[in-house]
C-alpha cells in the first residue's frame, strides 16, 4: 500500500534506533476491546495510572487509514465506514507497539519523547504522537516491569496483535447503552435535533453495531483468555476487577520466566 505521510522517515528512524542494548525489565501489554461506548478509553487511561506506566495508551483508532474508510453504496448518507478491519493498518500498530517496547525494554530513563506514528491524518500529526505521559520524562527506570496499554473496538481481529497482549480485556456492553454514550460523548450539542437523534440512532444500530457483532466472534476466538467485564458497571469496579486481572497475570509471568 502506498505509504501514509511520514513513514518512510519513520523507518528510517527506527533503523538508528539503539535497539539490542541490554534488556533492562520486562515490558507487558494489556489490551482493552469492546463495542465503540463500552468504556474503552476509560479503562484504558484508568488502568494506565493505576500501574503507573510513562507512557500513555495506545489507540487502534490511530492507524486507521481513512483512505480505505469507503461509503456504502446502498446508505452513502451514512458517510465513510470506519467500521471494518481492512481499513486498520494491523501491521503498522504492531511495528510501533514493538518499537516503544524496545525502548522501554532497555532505557535507563524515560525519553524526552516518544513518539507513535500512524497513518491517520485526522488523529495524528505529522510529527506522531508523544506517548510519555506528563513527568515522566528523564525518570530513571528500574528493573521492574513496566506495562503498555493498548486499546480499539477492532483490537483482537488481528490474531498477531491479540497474541501481543499478555492480558486481554473485552468490556461487554448493549447496544442501547453503547448508543447513548456515543451520542453523549460526540454529537449531545445537537440533542434536541429530533431528525439527527434518530438519524444517528439508525446509523449506530445499523451500521456500527452491525459490524461490531460481525467481528465479535473472531475477536473473541483469537482472545480465548480474555477477562470479561461489564462495561455498564461503575468504572472504579470495572477497574478494580482488571488490575485483579493483570496482578494475577504478573504473578504467572514472572513465575514462568514469561518475559
Amino acid at each position: 500500500p502506498e505509504l501514509w505521510a511520514g513513514e518512510q522517515q519513520c523507518n528510517k528512524r527506527r533503523k538508528l534506533t539503539h535497539t539490542s542494548g541490554e534488556r533492562r525489565r520486562a515490558v507487558y501489554l494489556v489490551g482493552v476491546a469492546g463495542p465503540s461506548g463500552s468504556g474503552k478509553s476509560t479503562l484504558a487511561s484508568q488502568i494506565a495510572t493505576q500501574l503507573n506506566t510513562p507512557v500513555i495508551p495506545m489507540q487502534l483508532d490511530w492507524f486507521f487509514r481513512p483512505n480505505l474508510m469507503v461509503r456504502d453504496p446502498n446508505q452513502p448518507h451514512w458517510g465513510p465506514n470506519w467500521e471494518k478491519p481492512e481499513g486498520v493498518d494491523f501491521e503498522q500498530f504492531c511495528s510501533e507497539i514493538e518499537h516503544v517496547v524496545s525502548i522501554l525494554q532497555t532505557e535507563e530513563f524515560v525519553p524526552k519523547e516518544l513518539n507513535c506514528h500512524g497513518p491517520n491524518h485526522l488523529r495524528v500529526p505529522s510529527g506522531g504522537i508523544n506517548l510519555v505521559r506528563e513527568m515522566w520524562p528523564d525518570k530513571a527506570l528500574d528493573g521492574n516491569p513496566i506495562w503498555i496499554v493498548v486499546e480499539g473496538f477492532l483490537l483482537y481481529y488481528s490474531l498477531q496483535l491479540s497474541n501481543m497482549c499478555h492480558v486481554q480485556i473485552w468490556l461487554d456492553a448493549d447496544c442501547d447503552v453503547c448508543l447513548q454514550r456515543r451520542f453523549n460523548r460526540t454529537a449531545k450539542s445537537r440533542q434536541n435535533d429530533k431528525e439527527y437523534v434518530a438519524f444517528f440512532a439508525e446509523w449506530f444500530r445499523n451500521c456500527l453495531w452491525v459490524h461490531y457483532e460481525r467481528y465479535k466472534e473472531q475477536q473473541l476466538g483469537n482472545a480465548v483468555n480474555a477477562v470479561r467485564l461489564p462495561g455498564h458497571a461503575p468504572t472504579e469496579i470495572v477497574v478494580r476487577e482488571s488490575t485483579k486481572a493483570i496482578e494475577a497475570a504478573l504473578e504467572k509471568l514472572q513465575q514462568h520466566g514469561k518475559q
